[in-house]
């Protein structure tokens, strides 16, 4: 459990590291909500394959806009605070 602890600190020291974790954490929260709201349609009479099917949809969706808009507010930061420096 302290391997686990010292890895997270040192994550989280590090602009790379921190986002990574928010990537993985996003990811895996958008996924709870996508199998939550795909698959509990089963219960009024929804197919699974039409389950299956909203849930990757709505996954690809949600999840790559996600991605996107993390990771370019980071990379636009990164290119803000470079240019910063230059001045």
């Amino acid at each position: 459990m302290k391997h686990l602890k010292n890895l997270f600190l040192k994550l989280t020291k590090s602009g790379k590291g921190f986002l990574l974790l928010v990537n993985i954490v996003g990811i895996i929260f958008i996924t709870f909500e996508n199998l939550y709201d795909s698959y509990g349609m089963m219960l009024y009479k929804t197919s699974f394959a039409n389950a299956t099917e909203e849930f990757w949809s709505s996954e690809l969706l949600f999840g790559g806009l996600f991605l996107l808009v993390v990771n370019g507010l980071a990379l636009i930061a990164v290119i803000r605070e470079k240019h910063k420096k230059k001045k």
